[in-house]
């Protein structure tokens, strides 16, 4: 069925003129209004065209007498200087040249457009200033030249200045002369000197009064040449200015006068310059107000079309946020600002009708909450925790607090996601969400990261039980090797044998090294130490330790360090030490011949902290400058070639790159291949507040001298160490040297001992049966009796955290193994030399 639309019917009651009004009325209307508008318009704009006439008169007014005041200003203080002159010569007429050049010069030095101050004895030039640019002007007889004669002439007969010009100058320029005649006195008769002359820069006076700037808005024209006014000739400006409706100004002069004309730059405006504009703003507000009025007069028929518009949007907007709601995969509620239920979708209602058919549109906000806990719709440990949750969430609610999303678990083990957000109005918007996949995926990954973590933690034991179990063989290694190199009865092939063994030994400790501090770097578990140290001493040992390799390959080694870093530092002096030791191995590894050079330099002092540069460069085989970056990452080198000739795992600059990030410092290289390398560094480190206390502990007293030598008697050594390899090793690194060694292989048996035989110092393994060494060395320090003992720590452990945990259990030092014969010895010493006075007495 079709609805058709049907005019309604005029009854008799309405008159034929009231319906003509409302259809054809207002439209005659708004035309006589429109047609109103735009003849007030128009008349407003002649009003407006008139004024702005009148006010270009004004300003341009205002404008030229300030421009012809100027101009009489400045021309009359130049004119004054004459009045100057002239007195001179009242007061010396025999004066000199020389006199009037310093009279002149005190008058006129620093006088702006001023060119020349002269006098013409009997009219004739004789006397200017300055000279130089005026000298042409000497012998100018003024009465003689034509073109100077009239001025002259008008001059003596007035008996006053005379301005004449502008003139063209002999000497150049053009110019205006002001002439005061000068009569003296003799036997009580006036007669003819001569004249005092100033001669004016014209375009310098115009430039003074600013008449390029008023030219840049107006035309301008001055008539009156030699102070004739208005019947002289125009000298500035085009004359047709003035037989074109100027404005006119009299500028008057010692004796005559100009006269000037001007006119707006593109003359009077005969229209509004906003003429187009205004006229479309006119017809646009007038167009604007006619459709304001006829809509006004239309207004009660557009309302009746507005309101079943607006009736027909809201059904429409009702549909569609029902059917969004519907369409939603979660509940949702509104609730009014009573905190009735008031708007609830499909989702929702099936979720209330499982607890309570009865639940619906109405129900208050408390009344849904008691009946789904206490239902047991959802899951809690006893009815005392529903009961307490029931009771928070009501006390929230009503203090109208914005409650975040919670989770709940549901009876029957699902779970839901309740959020709420108040509205402005007071009332509340909920939503109910379904994210039982969503707790499961949560907890799948925390049982994956569980997993890593765990994982993590097996691959820092296996690392940790690699260096040990790596670490005490190559300890019997070195040691023995090491022991071997110092038996003076070897033949030379046989010492050749165990230097050769020695050093892969040693090259094999290197590695093993580098791939415990990558690994700890990848597991982010390395830690930098803090502690004061010279930087002068770590670069001056480097170079010494390095210097037999350099010299093996007749390499020139030599370094330079800054005066301003012989300063404390803080920081990991050996770690720092290590990217030294690398990068100047590396450097003298890579050159067969020329040199490498270590310089170290200070960028910038702070207060509490200093920045520097280390640069190591070197003459070797370079690297392409595009594979810069490759060279700090691990396991590569810049050429390939290289790894064939020059050994090495390539993880030696990834570690001083990590090192030097992690100390928030910077590293670079830069190379020619062929020409050589440059590595830089760049730290910033934190300036030490005290001396750094330097003991030597290589000199040969403290490495080799016996305990008798030293005057301390004989000093027993507990050396509590479960391997027997290791036994030996340490027994033979400590033979000949004054200590008297007792073995203990565990740590319990390392107790019993030092409770039956007092010992001087113990050497104490950290990993051993029955009881480790941390556990010993804690137990010994829990009896005073022990507390005093010097206690070394022995660990083929290289992994973090070992160091804190052997001083933290009352160890005095600790060494890594392998044990290096020299440290071994330097580390007892010192540790020793606490308890007795270095070059004592003897013990008796």
């Amino acid at each position: 069925m079709t609805d058709v639309k049907q005019k309604k019917p005029i009854t008799q009651s309405q008159s034929a003129w009231e319906y003509a009004f409302t259809r054809s009325g207002a439209a005659i209307i708004t035309l006589t209004l429109f047609a109103s508008l735009i003849w007030a318009g128009w008349f407003l704009e002649a009003q407006q065209t008139s004024r702005l006439r009148i006010e270009q008169e004004n300003e341009l007014l205002r404008d030229l007498s300030i421009l012809r005041a100027n101009l009489e200003s400045a021309l009359n203080a130049k004119l004054y200087l004459v009045q100057g002159i002239s007195a001179m010569v009242h007061a010396n007429p025999k004066f000199s040249d020389a006199t009037f050049q310093k009279f002149a010069r005190e008058l006129g030095d620093g006088v702006h457009s001023l060119k020349s101050l002269q006098l013409a004895s009997k009219g004739v030039v004789s006397h200017v200033w300055p000279y130089p640019e005026n000298k042409q002007a000497i012998g100018h007889d003024l009465l003689a030249d034509p073109g100077r004669r009239e001025a002259a002439e008008k001059a003596i007969i007035s008996r006053d200045i005379w301005l004449a010009g502008p003139l063209n100058l002999l000497q150049g320029g053009e110019a205006l002369i002001g002439r005061l005649p000068i009569f003296l006195n003799e036997n009580d008769q006036d007669y003819f000197w001569g004249f005092a002359s100033i001669l004016i820069d014209f375009p310098l006076l115009l430039e003074e009064i600013g008449l390029s700037e008023f030219a840049n808005k107006n035309q301008v024209a001055i008539r009156g040449r030699n102070g004739k006014g208005a019947d002289g000739d125009v000298f500035l400006g085009d004359a047709s200015i003035f037989n074109n409706g100027a404005l006119l100004s009299t500028i008057q002069l010692p004796a005559g006068q100009w006269q000037i004309a001007s006119l707006p730059k593109n003359n009077w405006s005969k229209e509004s310059p906003n003429l187009s504009r205004n006229r479309q703003l006119i017809f646009f507000i007038s167009m604007l107000i006619s459709l304001i009025a006829y809509s006004l007069l239309r207004i009660p028929s557009v309302l009746r079309r507005a309101v079943s518009r607006a009736t027909e949007a809201l059904s429409k907007s009702e549909r569609r946020f029902r059917d969004a709601i519907e369409a939603l995969p979660d509940g949702f509620a509104i609730f009014e600002a009573d905190q009735r239920l008031a708007v609830t979708n499909k989702q929702l209602e099936n979720h209330f009708h499982a607890i309570d058919p009865n639940i619906g549109i109405g129900n208050r906000y408390e009344d849904l909450w008691n009946t789904e806990v206490r239902n047991g719709q959802y899951r809690f440990k006893s009815p005392e925790e529903a009961e307490t949750f029931l009771t928070q969430q009501l006390a929230q609610h009503a203090r109208r607090e914005q409650n975040d999303s919670q989770q709940l678990e549901k009876s029957d083990g699902s779970w839901l996601q309740i959020s709420e957000s108040l509205m402005r109005d007071g009332g509340l918007v909920a939503y109910y969400r379904d994210i039982t996949e969503l707790v499961k995926k949560e907890q799948q990954l925390i049982e994956e990261k569980i997993r890593a973590e765990t994982a993590n933690r097996a691959k820092s034991d296996f690392l940790a039980t690699i260096s040990h179990e790596l670490r005490t063989p190559l300890n019997a290694v070195l040691g023995l090797l090491g022991l071997l190199k110092e038996d003076n009865n070897l033949n030379t092939e046989q010492q050749e044998f165990i230097s050769t063994a020695h050093s892969s030994a040693t090259h094999l400790l290197s590695l093993l090294n580098e791939l415990l501090d990558i690994s700890k770097m990848e597991a982010d578990k390395l830690e930098l130490e803090e502690e004061n140290f010279s930087l002068l001493d770590i670069l001056s040992n480097a170079v010494t330790l390095l210097s037999a390799n350099a010299k093996q390959k007749s390499l020139l080694l030599e370094y330079t360090v800054d005066p301003q870093l012989n300063l404390p530092l803080i920081g990991d002096q050996g770690r720092i030490r290590q990217i030294i030791l690398n990068l100047l191995g590396n450097a003298i590894k890579f050159t067969d011949t020329g040199s490498v050079k270590l310089n170290a330099r200070c960028l910038q002092r702070h207060s509490q902290s200093i920045s520097l540069e280390i640069s190591i460069s070197d003459t070797g085989i370079g690297f392409n400058p595009a594979l810069s970056k490759q060279l700090f990452e691990p396991f590569s080198q810049a050429d390939s070639s290289a790894v064939r000739r020059f050994s090495g795992t390539g993880l030696g600059l990834a570690i001083c790159k990590r090192l030097v990030e992690k100390m928030q410092g910077e590293i670079w290289a830069d190379s020619t291949p062929g020409e050589g390398s440059v590595f830089t560094v760049h730290l910033t480190l934190p300036l030490a507040e005290t001396p750094i206390e330097v003991i030597s502990n290589t000199s040969d007293t403290d490495v080799f001298a016996t305990p008798r030598e030293l005057g301390w008697g004989v000093k027993r050594i507990l050396l509590a160490e479960d391997n027997a390899t290791n036994q030996l090793v340490i027994q033979a690194m400590l033979k000949d040297s004054g200590y008297q060694i007792d073995i203990a292989n565990n740590g319990l048996e390392a107790i019993q001992a030092v409770t039956e035989q007092p010992v001087d110092l113990i050497l104490m393994d950290v990993q051993m049966p029955q009881m480790d060494g941390l556990t010993a060395t804690k137990v010994l320090r829990g009896n005073q009796k022990f507390n005093n003992i010097p206690i070394i720590g022995l660990s083929a452990n290289a992994m973090s955290g070992y160091k804190e945990d052997m001083l933290s259990a009352g160890m005095n030092a600790y060494l890594t193994k392998p044990v290096n014969k020299q440290a071994l010895i330097n580390t007892m010493h010192r540790c020793l030399s606490d308890k007795e006075p270095v070059n004592g007495g003897p013990s008796d």
